[in-house]
């Protein structure tokens, strides 16, 4: 019975894998052969599910043709704007993205506005960030509706603090921090927002409220404090329709029907293309000479990347690629597109010898995003000009560690850890306590790092080293102070990024992004993707043994399930 459950698991898994190939067989096919009909009298609607990424987009998306991202998104509105089908841009629905894409967003906006096309939007509700985007429109309609109305809720940064829930589990946190306003990790061993944090965070927030009235101010020719003192009024969470209109935020208070009727007075029988559906009908750049900008994403993290989605940097797989592209003849120049908060040390220390190396064989230009923050904040180092957008978080010049002591946790379970240990850093196990000379030991090795990347921030930064400590011990700012302070060389956008690359390899027109977005069929045929990376429970020990030895062939080369005929005796 037992031999024959192990056979039929195995036959369905087998079964499952075959379908779901076939599966992307057949999608890709229909992908390859159709494509957006874009009518002579269309409008690009700009509409998306949940948050627009900026180049990883997941794994089933990619092969399901959908790969709307900021890097996809860009270049398609530039491109509408100068195809004479598409009429007009239209914002409608719950489009979000962060306060750093938008900035992106709106040249490009300007750029299609510029070809002599108006961009429309209809809001029925809408909060910070989507107003944000809207606002850019030639006319902005609201619904009259009595449940529509504006909401800004503003900026929080927090965090809970967990130090009363540690001591009753009698868990002792042991963090050590460079830098007095590092923060990450004092919400184990504090109760509330450290002095330093708080007023390092102030400011980051004040500077985000500023940017918010100031990008509003100027898109609705209002002036920026009365908006502040309009949207932050603690009396005011909702504005209603008559409200927004009063403050000058909406040009018109209409319903939805009436806005589809105003559309169709200004441009007849139109057609509505989502912005989806118009990137997916873009043709591949041509591959020549071109301008490489590699997209850093994510949490720094140790070891290579299988490409399953999860937007991540790993320091091995981003230095090799880094290579590649250093020695590539037809790559001019590289933009590093910096996506990430930071990570772990030693691979952030191999991304940035690996830039070095790159920076002085073609020019690098680094554009930092949303945020490019510690480790993030020391891969940028090399670049011969580093941009920065008003929006982004920078800096945190410092360094953290944590380890858990559960010497008191076991103790109160009644528990004993005993055992024979050559060493006191062999005790290093759980249940017991974190011995002095290893807290002693990271604090050393904590300092020396941060000996180094102040240095380095030194080598490349035009700052002295007397005025380097206000700007670093951990500290974050905004790529508005950060400019002023010369952790940045100037503020600009990806595409300003990408001209400055450009001109200084002597001109080049071409530019491609990395890593390449490959779909699920791609990998599976190159053999860079294993069934266990698809399903992860196939690779859980909870299986039986004997499943997983006849399974283990497929995890060993994953073109092994995309042939002709099945060799079934595996099954035996």
């Amino acid at each position: 019975m037992k031999r024959f459950l192990l056979w039929m698991f195995s036959l369905l898994a087998l079964l499952l894998l075959m379908i779901f190939v076939m599966g992307l067989v057949a999608v890709r096919q229909f992908k390859g052969g159709t494509q957006a009909a874009v009518g002579g009298n269309s409008l690009l609607v700009l509409r998306w599910d949940g948050t627009l990424p900026g180049h990883g987009v997941p794994l089933m998306e990619r092969s399901t043709g959908r790969q709307l991202s900021l890097s996809t998104l860009i270049p398609a509105i530039e491109r509408a704007a100068e195809d004479d089908r598409i009429k007009a841009i239209v914002v409608e629905g719950d489009a979000s993205m962060s306060r750093e894409h938008l900035f992106e967003l709106a040249q490009a906006l300007e750029h299609f506005r510029a070809s002599g096309k108006p961009i429309h939007a209809h809001l029925a509700m809408a909060s910070d960030a989507q107003y944000q985007l809207a606002c850019l429109a030639d006319r902005l309609s609201l619904s009259d509706a009595s449940s529509s109305g504006l909401i800004f809720i503003g900026t929080a940064i927090h965090q809970t603090y967990r130090r009363e829930l540690m001591d009753r589990l009698g868990v002792r946190m042991r963090v050590r921090h460079v830098g007095e306003a590092k923060g990450f990790g004092e919400n184990w061993v504090l109760d509330s927002m450290s002095v330093a944090v708080r007023e390092n965070m102030s400011l980051l927030v004040e500077d985000r409220q500023h940017l918010y009235a100031q990008w509003v101010g100027s898109a609705r020719d209002i002036n920026p404090e009365e908006f502040r003192a309009l949207s932050e009024a603690p009396d005011r969470f909702l504005l209603t329709p008559s409200e927004a209109l009063e403050a000058g935020l909406v040009d018109v208070l209409e319903s939805h029907r009436q806005w589809e009727d105003y559309l169709k007075e200004q441009f007849g029988a139109y057609q509505l293309l989502e912005v989806g559906e118009w990137v997916a009908s873009q043709p591949e750049p041509a591959v020549g000479d071109h301008v490489a900008v590699v997209w850093a994403e994510g949490e720094i993290l140790p070891g290579r990347s299988n490409d399953t989605g999860a937007v991540r940097i790993h320091g091995e797989t981003l230095a090799r690629d880094l290579g590649r592209l250093a020695e590539d003849p037809q790559v001019k120049a590289v933009v590093l597109r910096v996506e990430s908060p930071g990570g772990a040390v030693q691979p952030s220390e191999e991304v940035y010898l690996e830039l070095q190396r790159l920076a002085g064989m073609k020019p690098l230009v680094v554009s930092m995003g949303s945020m490019a923050a510690s480790g993030g904040y020391y891969i940028s180092l090399p670049g011969a000009m580093i941009m920065a957008s008003p929006w982004t978080v920078t800096g945190s010049i410092g360094v953290v560690a944590m380890l858990p002591d559960l010497e008191g946790s076991f103790k109160k379970l009644g528990l004993n850890e005993d055992g024979v240990f050559s060493t006191p850093l062999s005790r290093l196990v759980i249940g017991e306590p974190v011995p002095q000379g290893l807290l002693d030991a990271m604090g050393r090795s904590m300092e020396e790092i941060y000996r180094v990347f102040t240095g380095r921030v030194l080598q490349h930064r035009p700052l002295s080293p007397e005025d380097l400590p206000a700007w670093a011990g951990g500290r974050v700012w905004s790529g508005l102070r950060a400019n002023s302070a010369g952790l940045v060389d100037s503020l600009g956008t990806l595409a300003d990024a990408i001209s400055a690359a450009s001109g200084l390899a002597g001109g080049v027109d071409g530019i491609r992004h990395y890593p390449v977005q490959e779909d699920l069929l791609e990998l599976l045929f190159s053999g860079r993707l294993r069934p266990r990376d698809l399903f992860p429970m196939l690779g859980q020990t909870q299986l039986p043994a004997e499943v997983l030895d006849l399974l283990a062939p497929l995890d060993t080369d994953p073109r092994s399930m995309i042939r002709s005929e099945w060799e079934w005796e595996l099954l035996e």
